[in-house]
């Protein structure tokens, strides 16, 4: 996706695969004349914009800034109008830097896309869910710890299989369905929808909009797979590391001690 040209202004925009809490990275350039204007920060859904960081440059200069940030942070070019659009569908107040980018508007960049959710289409997740990928949902630390005694214990019993797999199961359950706060569910919400426009991927746009669309409709964190299996994945890390130190006493000291905290 180009540049566009508005009010005698070149536009060009780049975007980034949603970071650890849901913020979705851009950048932002408003070419005229001989100068350029570049705007970089983070859209945070339901809250607005972090981060922002501007300069003033000659044209040249600007134009080789922004090619020199594609690529970095997972950032690619994208349609300035979505651009425009997702900072207008953010929320919170619009700070004077974006303002002065006066980026064009695409009135609705999810045109053509599901608006109801599937249960079909959300159990395709696949694509978020790539262990070596950019995406990741970051579980609190504190969730997966609160879980580890009960999980160590019957993993360590001597309880049939079945029971273990379910203790695990239980944990996973609490732990996906903790991590989803409300500031958590409206941030990723808005990072799956700017996923799902700006992918050129067809298996990413669906599994990443109707993510979005589960978290707009209140599904619990258990029953989101990009949920559920990523909290899953830091529960299962942080059993490992419990498990391989191994001892006596209470489980949260030896993993303080293994990371070098103080006790």
């Amino acid at each position: 996706m180009g540049a566009t040209i508005e009010g005698g202004a070149e536009h060009s925009a780049l975007i980034g695969a949603p970071e650890l809490d849901g913020g979705v990275p851009f950048v932002g350039l408003r070419l005229e004349a001989d100068r350029g204007l570049l705007v970089a920060g983070r859209l945070i859904g339901g809250e607005g914009f972090e981060d922002l960081d501007q300069a003033e440059l000659p044209a040249a200069e600007a134009t080789l800034t922004l090619a020199r940030a594609r690529g970095g942070h997972g950032l690619r070019a994208v349609s300035p109008a979505l651009l425009g659009a997702l900072g207008a569908a953010v929320g919170g107040p619009v700070p004077a830097a974006w303002a002065a980018l006066g980026l064009p508007v695409h009135r609705d960049p999810w045109a053509g896309m599901d608006t109801a959710l599937r249960a079909d289409a959300l159990d395709r997740s696949a694509p978020l869910l790539d262990p070596d990928g950019e995406l990741i949902f970051a579980v609190p630390q504190a969730l997966v710890e609160d879980e580890l005694p009960d999980v160590v214990a019957a993993l360590q019993g001597d309880a049939p299989p079945a029971a273990r797999r379910a203790v695990v199961a239980a944990a996973v359950d609490r732990a996906s369905a903790a991590a989803l706060d409300r500031p958590a569910r409206l941030r990723w919400a808005f990072a799956m929808d700017a996923l799902a426009a700006a992918s050129d991927d067809g298996p990413t746009r669906l599994a990443a909009r109707h993510t979005a669309l589960a978290l707009r409709a209140g599904l619990r964190g258990d029953e989101i797979p990009f949920i559920r299996v990523w909290s899953e994945r830091a529960l299962r890390g942080i059993v490992e590391a419990a498990l391989q130190l191994g001892g006596p006493g209470p489980l949260g000291p030896r993993i303080a001690r293994a990371r070098g905290e103080p006790t």
